[in-house]
């Protein structure tokens, strides 16, 4: 079983520093009291962050996340750092990127953490949230992520089904506008789209690639043709103007003498030579130096005189090479056009049967030295015309190709989609039963669950509140909806009414809490810590005993129980030893502040107060007298309500004498406690201590001062410092034989010999009053 040491944390919420709980050794039950905004649900949290990896009291407050908020706001989250230790082991807790690292995390501890708000949920939330608040002791996680995966592949199957549904109509919708356009032939469209899904296409592709190679040639050959006809032009015209320079320079001889064309044109050599030799040193003709110097000179001077001649030369020599140049470019742009014709002209020979026949095209030959610009521009024109009544066909051919690819496509998608909606129709209904039959064992399970906590429930919910006739609750899955949970009860005149219609607010926090209990406690109770965060405060001092006592009880199967409060009666009962102190730990939480964060405070018991005040040196009667007298006056209402002591009724409240003289004689005369601390050795008995003389004493002794009516707070001005002294050791003796340190007053009747507390360390006898 886990046994807890302490917990420490900080940069956690309110610990703005370092905060340490120590758990006392063999107190199960720790008990964290404080006023509001001390600090109580930050132990909480860090409990609930290193055993739940988040924190619950930040739930349902509408944030968006709550991860930010999870550190002091004067820390950063990765500062927050959480540790429990047992006897056993150790766990430490950080925040990494948003979520929380436990090491060791295979043996990370499970907490289980009641707070206010779940119990509204629970009870007066709607039927998802009561679900969802009882939904983490099921222990069905696995179960429900299965049930999650398979709605959501029956949702997806369903989906599915409406597109496959969808596809076929579109399928079903093409293929119909195909039918429409080809003509509606025939009376059945599916074996009409069979049929067209098995035409033959080659027929088709031969005669539209066929037709789309003639229009590629066809527009090269009109493209060469125009070159063709440029060139020809081109060639005219520097044969023209070839023969016009040949005239010019024939006309520019004969006025010229006899070799002039030969002189022009040997001085127009020298005057070459000359632009590279200027100042030669002799003739470069005949090498005579006589006549050398200023040679290149009389070269330029006899040219000018024969300029005519010697431009028409240049001219003539100009249109010779645009002759040359306009043949060459004839003779390629002929070449280029005669082999566009030799293609057209093969093409035409492996014309398709199925197409108009080319016979026009073919009718055109070439000359036997080849093709004549003539029988090319027969053949282009014939092409040309051939070619618009085969473009229609590829119009038509292309058009038929594609409707018969939307239908082979459109079919085949048809086919698919059929087929997985066949698939999916028979998937389906299988997946609904399967689905089913999770659904059905996760009910019988929960329903099983509830079953079986709905009796403890209500035996705990019968310990709080005993003979009030409202202990039959019952927790109803809702038939209809998945996650929804019902909580009625029986309330008189009311068929299955919901608690929160007819109990108290009191009524329904301690409902709350035996149903968490009885949750908790249904898996590996005693490896779970159990917290309970400020759930009792609606209740009265009656329902807070006993619920303290059923806590006692329940807390035994856990390995430990945390329960924080701000109810100020319980502090008062811790230090009146009203708190079972041996099972329970108490924490007191001083008043926090941002500086110093979580504080711990200290709650002394009265007892021990007192006894501090008797044994002072110098005592202080005035001390020592109220703390004796209020100490006196709670023992004396003990007495009186264990054994029904007739006190008088006053307007005030009762006076010493009427406590102390509401315990007759008979009565004081049998009244003894026996002091069972130890164990008792064989043959021995337990000490024992007569009530009855001490309280004579205090009676006389109240007599002989005179203060027998006063109330505590006015003893001190009747006693000097050795009465007082005297009167708070009587009260002490008194107060050490009914009240042990741990296990409280002797209150408890179930032995039916004597009264007892609850380790049966005090036993007060009688149990009844003597007649």
């Amino acid at each position: 079983m886990l046994k807890l040491k302490s917990l420490t944390f900080e940069a956690l919420r309110g610990a703005t520093q370092p905060f340490e709980l120590k758990f006392e050794t063999g107190k199960k039950i720790a008990i964290v009291f404080g006023e509001n905004g001390s600090g109580k649900s930050t132990i909480c949290d860090a409990l609930d962050l290193l055993g739940n990896g988040g924190l619950g009291s930040l739930e349902g407050k509408g944030l968006s996340s709550t991860t930010k908020y999870w550190h002091s706001t004067t820390r950063k989250a990765t500062d927050i750092r959480i540790t429990l230790t047992s006897t056993a082991d150790s766990w430490s807790a950080q925040v990494i990127k948003g979520n929380c690292v436990v090491e060791p995390a295979d043996t990370r501890p499970r907490v289980k953490i009641l707070r206010r708000h779940q119990i509204l949920n629970l009870l007066a939330g709607r039927p998802a949230d009561r679900y969802q608040a009882l939904r983490p002791f099921l222990a069905i996680e696995s179960l429900d992520e299965s049930e999650r995966s398979l709605r959501d592949l029956i949702n997806s199957t369903k989906r599915r089904l409406a597109e496959a549904g969808a596809r076929i109509g579109e399928n079903v919708e093409t293929l119909e506008n195909v039918w429409k356009q080809a003509g509606s032939p025939g009376s059945d469209l599916l074996k009409w789209a069979e049929a067209e899904a098995q035409r033959e296409v080659a027929h088709l592709n031969n005669a539209i690639s066929t037709i789309q190679e003639y229009q590629r040639i066809t527009t090269a050959f009109a493209s060469r043709m125009a070159d063709l006809s440029t060139q020809t032009d081109a060639d005219s015209v520097a044969r023209a103007t070839l023969e016009k320079a040949e005239t010019d320079l024939a006309a520019a001889l004969a006025n010229a003498e006899d070799g002039s064309e030969e002189l022009t044109q040997l001085l127009q050599a020298a005057s070459h030579y000359f632009e590279r030799h200027q100042n030669p040193e002799a003739c470069p003709l005949c090498q005579s130096r006589e006549f050398a110097d200023g040679l290149p000179q009389s070269v330029e001077s006899t040219l000018k005189v024969m300029g005519t001649v010697r431009r028409t030369l240049e001219s003539r020599k100009a249109a010779e090479r645009a002759r040359e140049t306009a043949a060459s470019r004839l003779e390629g742009a002929t070449a280029a056009a005669r082999l566009s014709a030799d293609q057209l002209r093969a093409l035409c020979v492996t014309w398709p049967k199925d197409l108009p026949p080319a016979t026009d095209v073919l009718q055109v030959q070439a000359g036997k030295t080849g093709w004549s610009q003539e029988e090319l521009r027969r053949l282009i024109d014939s092409a040309t015309e051939f070619r618009a009544a085969v473009e229609s066909e590829l119009s038509s051919r292309t058009q038929m190709k594609t409707l018969l690819r939307t239908v082979r496509d459109a079919l085949d998608q048809y086919k698919h989609n059929i087929l997985q909606k066949t698939e999916l129709d028979s998937l389906l209904p299988r997946l609904e039963k399967t689905n089913g039959m999770f659904v059905s064992e996760r009910r019988a399970f929960v329903d099983e669950v509830l079953t079986k906590i709905a009796s403890r429930v209500g035996e705990l919910y019968e310990e709080i509140h005993p003979g009030e006739g409202l202990s039959k609750i019952s927790l109803q899955l809702d038939p209809v909806k998945r996650a929804s949970l019902d909580v009625v009860s029986e309330f008189p005149g009311a068929t299955a009414p919901p608690p929160a219609a007819y109990l108290s607010e009191s009524h329904l926090d301690t409902l709350g809490i035996a149903i968490f209990l009885a949750l908790a406690e249904l898996e590996n109770p005693s490896d779970t810590v159990l917290v309970l965060d400020d759930v009792v405060a609606s209740m009265d001092e009656p329902h807070v005993d006993r619920i303290i006592n059923m806590l006692y009880d329940v807390s035994q199967n856990f390995a430990h129980c945390v329960l924080t409060t701000h109810y100020q009666p319980w502090r008062e009962k811790f230090r009146w030893g009203k708190l079972q102190k041996g099972e329970c730990q108490f924490v007191e939480l001083g008043p926090w502040t941002i500086i110093a964060g979580i504080v711990t405070s200290k709650t002394t018991p009265r007892i021990e107060v007192l006894r501090s005040h008797v044994r002072k040196t110098p005592p202080e009667p005035a001390d020592i007298c109220a703390c004796a007298g209020v100490f006196l006056e709670k023992i004396l209402n003990f007495l009186a309500d264990q054994y029904e002591c007739s006190v008088p009724r006053r307007r005030g409240k009762p006076a010493l004498r009427d406590l102390i003289q509401s315990i007759n004689k008979k009565l004081r005369g049998v009244l003894r406690v026996e002091l069972h601390d130890g164990a008792l050795s064989s043959g021995s008995v337990a000490p024992v201590v007569h009530l009855g003389p001490v309280l004579e004493k205090l009676e006389k002794f109240a007599n002989v001062r005179n203060v027998i009516g006063c109330h505590f707070d006015e003893i001190s001005f009747h006693l000097n410092s050795a009465d007082a002294v005297e009167f708070g050791e009587m009260v002490l003796q008194l107060a050490e034989a009914l009240l042990h340190p741990d296990h409280g007053w002797p209150a408890s009747d179930k032995s039916g010999e004597y009264w007892s507390n609850s380790g049966k360390s005090r036993r007060l006898y009688p149990l009844k009053q003597p007649s």
